[in-house]
């Protein structure tokens, strides 16, 4: 139980780093998931490295999909 703890404040303290490098994306992501992400929905990801040199993916969102992002929702919340 213990380890699951420590675990957990280690993961709230790396997405807190991560959301203060960051400030736009969770803003980004709250306005995504308000906006009524389901099966059926594109999401692309490009990234392009110090280079210049891209790399570029996108998946569809299945209801399998739907249902894991569900069950992280419901870990989040009771992480707070």
């Amino acid at each position: 139980m213990f380890d699951k703890i420590q675990l957990m404040l280690e993961l709230r303290k790396i997405m807190s780093r991560l959301q203060a490098n960051h400030p736009k994306f969770p803003a980004f992501i709250n306005a995504v998931r308000q906006n009524g992400v389901g099966a059926g929905t594109v999401i692309e990801i490009k990234v392009t490295d110090p280079y210049g040199k891209e790399f570029i993916t996108n998946v569809k969102l299945n209801e399998d999909d739907m249902d894991c992002i569900r069950q992280l929702n419901e870990l989040q919340k009771k992480m707070r």
